[in-house]
């Protein structure tokens, strides 16, 4: 099927894609996979401009061109050959560094460090950068379109200072207020949440698999690497995070994402308080002449621009903002929680055999880890059986909740058993 915006599955490539235009370079794949290709690319630069690491020879203007050139040649038919890479190695950041192997191989002096591609890298290390990267580019569109919506908001505050309005409490007539006044009041606490989001600088890490330089240490021992990855990170434009396990804590995304969603909820908060001054006939829907009808909204005493309700009245992408809000909430609270200091990505299947019931089912059990948990019966059995399996990492029993067991495939590197514990276990 051709893709249409009629045929997405999301509304953010179907009916609000022309809205989302802008960041579609930034925050889609491409713009994931560009950004790694760039961490890849800098870091071997700055491998070749260490002194100390004699075996990474410097790069000369023509490397250097040739590295610079692929980042700023860097194209979705590209990002689509990395993809096929992936279709093999089945790892889409190791898929990166063969790309990025292969791009290079016609440069001679490129040629000779392209082992030295990702050296001493995890995953984490090229990822939490590319992530990093994505928002410092994307963030200043988003805060583009934020600070259109509120100068529009604090043009109309002055326009209309003086006009007078009739406010209400407790859903009843009150004291007399302006309509200027009632706009600023919105302004100011929108000004506020975009000076958090501007105030939230990305962070970055670069210091191996449990974040302790081991394997950059064990290579080279007499080198400096804390402040190799400091003016690493900071050289794009990142700031440094120093002190982390394998996972950077993600701790700002959490931080800038509250503040986005905060927003959010203030434009839904205002169109709300919109709509409800129409029902009231403070505002009336103005009929625009056209065989599709049209309808926008204006001042019942006056015109005002139609574009005042686009974005923060009408949220002609409202079901956009509704959306993002019940998505951000659970990713800010996940992303604060990596796992101690990171759940494997490699899973295996086995076959579970339930002790009670005798029936077979195939879970994704992690490999090469020895378990053995016991569920008691009775008393919250089937609590206490969801909280073994999840303590089993992966590993899940039948609905009975009493126990089971499971075997491994031929390697005999797991045993897993879940069984009756005896009466004293608590």
């Amino acid at each position: 099927m051709t893709q249409h915006t009629t045929t997405a599955i999301s509304p953010l490539d179907g009916r609000y894609a022309s809205k989302l235009d802008p960041l579609r370079h930034v925050f889609s794949e491409y713009g994931l996979i560009s950004r790694r290709l760039e961490v890849e690319v800098r870091w071997l630069q700055k491998l070749a401009a260490t002194e100390s690491i004699s075996e990474v020879i410097p790069l000369d203007g023509e490397a250097t061109a040739c590295l610079d050139q692929l980042i700023g040649s860097f194209s979705p038919d590209m990002a689509e050959a990395v993809k096929e890479i992936e279709r093999t190695t089945n790892h889409d950041v190791k898929a990166i560094e063969y790309f990025l192997k292969e791009a290079i191989s016609d440069n001679e002096a490129l040629a000779q460090v392209s082992e030295f591609v990702h050296f001493a890298c995890t995953s984490e290390d090229i990822n939490n950068l590319s992530h990093a990267l994505m928002l410092r580019d994307g963030i200043p569109i988003i805060v583009k379109e934020m600070e259109a919506i509120v100068g529009h908001l604090e043009d109309l505050a002055m326009q209309y200072a003086a006009l007078p309005m009739l406010s209400r409490t407790h859903g009843q007539t009150a004291s007399p207020t302006t309509l200027g006044k009632e706009l600023a009041n919105v302004a100011v606490r929108l000004r506020r949440q975009i000076g958090s989001v501007t105030t939230i600088k990305p962070l970055g890490k670069f210091n191996g698999a449990v974040g302790n330089f081991n394997a950059h240490l064990s290579a080279y021992p007499d080198v400096d690497w804390p402040l190799i990855s400091k003016d690493f990170v900071e050289s794009l434009g990142l700031e440094w995070n120093p002190m982390t396990t394998q996972i950077e804590p993600h701790d700002y995304m959490a931080e800038l994402f509250q503040a986005i969603s905060r927003f959010n909820t203030i434009l839904i908060d205002f169109n709300r308080d919109i709509w409800g001054y129409i029902s009231l006939g403070y505002f009336k829907q103005k009929t625009i002449a056209g065989p599709w009808l049209l309808a926008s909204i204006a001042i019942c005493v006056m015109p005002a621009p139609a574009s005042l309700f686009n974005a923060p009245c009408r949220l002609m992408a409202s079901g956009v903002v509704s959306a993002a809000r019940p998505i951000m909430v659970p990713c800010m609270s996940r992303l604060s929680m990596p796992c101690m200091p990171r759940v494997p990505i490699d899973t295996a299947s086995h076959v579970v055999r339930c002790q009670i019931c005798r029936k077979n089912s195939t879970v994704e059990v992690l490999p090469l880890v020895p378990v053995t948990a016991a569920v008691r019966p009775g008393w919250r059995g089937q609590k206490r059986a969801a909280a073994a399996a999840r303590t089993a990492r992966g590993f899940s029993v039948c609905k009975t909740g009493i126990g089971a067991s499971a075997s491994t495939p031929s390697s005999g590197r797991m045993s897993v058993t879940m069984a009756p514990a005896p009466d004293f276990i608590a």
